[in-house]
Parts: C-alpha cells; sequence; structure tokens
C-alpha cells in the first residue's frame, strides 16, 4: 500500500512538471504568432499555456495583452465589445496572480485603457485612480494620471455642454448667459470643472513644473467664467486663466533652453 501511494505521488509531481514544460512550450509558440501578428493564434496558444499551468503569471499577461492587440478602442460592434470586457477580465486575473509591481501597474494602465475605448468614463476613472493608489506608484505615473483625469473633466464640460452655447461668429467667443442654459447644465459644468481644478492640484502637488497643468487649469478656469455673471469674478478668473497660460509658456521656453544645453547624444 505504501509502495502504491508512492508511486502515485511521483506519477503526480512528473506530470506537474511535464505540464510545465508544455506550458512554456506554448508561451514560447505564442509569442513567435504574437510577434508576427498572429494574434488569434497567439491567443490560443497563451490559453493553452496557462490550461497546463494555470499558476503561470507570464502566460496570463500575454494572454491578456493578446486579446488587448485584437480590440479596436470605440469600435460599435458586438464581438469587438466583448474582445474589450475579456481582455479587461484577463488583466484582472494577472493582478491577482502576478507579484510583479510592473505587471500590476501595466494591467491596471491597460484595464483603464479599454474602459475608455468602451465609453465607460466612470469605470476609466475609477482604474485610473487605482492605478494611483497602488503601493509602489511612482510620483511621474501619479501626476501624469491625476492630469489626465482633470482633463478629461475639461473636455466633459467643454465638448459635452459649454460649447452649445457658443455665440457663433464672437470673437473673442461669447456664451450665452447661465439663465438661458438647459436645466441642469450649470449644476453639471460646476461639478465636472471643480474635480478637474481639484485633481491638477493633486498633479502639481507633485510636480509644479508639469506645464500642461498650467494650460489645463486655465481652461478650466476659463469654463468657470462661463458661469459667471458678476464681472468682477470673471475678471478674476480671467487673470488666474493668464497667469497660467503665461507660467505654462515659461515653463516650456525654460525646458526648451535646457534641452538646447543638453550635448548631442
Amino acid at each position: 500500500m505504501v509502495l502504491r501511494l508512492a508511486i502515485i505521488l511521483v506519477f503526480a509531481i512528473s506530470l506537474t512538471g511535464c505540464g510545465k514544460l508544455l506550458a512554456k512550450d506554448r508561451l514560447n509558440e505564442g509569442t513567435r504568432a504574437y510577434n508576427k501578428g498572429n494574434y488569434v493564434q497567439a491567443t490560443k496558444l497563451f490559453e493553452e499555456s496557462i490550461n497546463y499551468n494555470p499558476n503561470f503569471p507570464l502566460a496570463k499577461l500575454y494572454y491578456a495583452s493578446s486579446l488587448r492587440a485584437q480590440y479596436a478602442p470605440g469600435g460599435d460592434s458586438i464581438e469587438n465589445k466583448t474582445l474589450g470586457e475579456k481582455a479587461i477580465k484577463a488583466y484582472q486575473d494577472v493582478i491577482k496572480s502576478s507579484n510583479r509591481p510592473q505587471d500590476i501597474d501595466a494591467a491596471h494602465a491597460f484595464i483603464a485603457d479599454i474602459y475608455d475605448g468602451l465609453e465607460q468614463k466612470e469605470e476609466n476613472r475609477n482604474w485610473v485612480l487605482k492605478r494611483i493608489n497602488l503601493p509602489s506608484q511612482t510620483d511621474e505615473v501619479r501626476a501624469q494620471s491625476y492630469y489626465t483625469l482633470a482633463v478629461g473633466y475639461w473636455k466633459d464640460s467643454y465638448y459635452g455642454v459649454t460649447q452649445k452655447y457658443l455665440i457663433p461668429k464672437t470673437q473673442p467667443p461669447q456664451y450665452k448667459p447661465v439663465n438661458e442654459w438647459e436645466v441642469g447644465d450649470e449644476e453639471k459644468v460646476k461639478t465636472l470643472v471643480t474635480k478637474g481644478l481639484g485633481y491638477m492640484e493633486d498633479s502639481l502637488k507633485i510636480n509644479p513644473k508639469y506645464a500642461n497643468c498650467y494650460s489645463y487649469r486655465g481652461l478650466l478656469y476659463r469654463e468657470q467664467i462661463k458661469l459667471e455673471s458678476d464681472p468682477k469674478l470673471k475678471d478674476e478668473l480671467t487673470e488666474k486663466a493668464n497667469r497660467d497660460t503665461e507660467e505654462f509658456l515659461r515653463l516650456n521656453r525654460e525646458a526648451a533652453a535646457t534641452a538646447a544645453q543638453q550635448p548631442p547624444s
């Protein structure tokens, strides 16, 4: 009886070892297919690799990447959307199984990006925030991510609401007063601008020399101007926006001068 149990144990170990070898073999085949642009074939091979060795984080990462390579951001077909959702689930599996911070970070970034392509704004923003809050996240990524969130809120305000109140053929551009806006649009713009300015401040706290932050913070102030009827408050906001534009230009000049001083590589 003891001998039979020992034989079974040895057999199980050999099967496990064989499974790992087959998993690596399929991973290598899948990588070659992926590099040739054969993403459907690569997906199949990476999936086989995972089946042979369910505890293979690299295969899971490559599997998710092959799905994402087939997904077309913004595509309306059911097949395309299904691919995007499948890729999201695959990246979530990477987060659960990997202990490599760079893989976990990449998975968060790709999930946020896919949700953006699926036009699911809140899910996109949730995953950007999750990425920001990763324990090993760098200040560079955090600053960039806060900036991206802020720009998104400006776009929602500018393109989604206020541009429909632009008075044609006015120079500089003039907008209809708030009392002529549709019900709810004033509060919507207030909310969007407040969130945008908050995230822009978060970015600038990390990197006060982030030039683009000043450019878009100025644009957010200009959204606020459209809400104001008090000439004094409008002037104050205009001054803030102009100062930010000047700071944006100054930082860009400074960066260009620094770059010009660098020896050629």
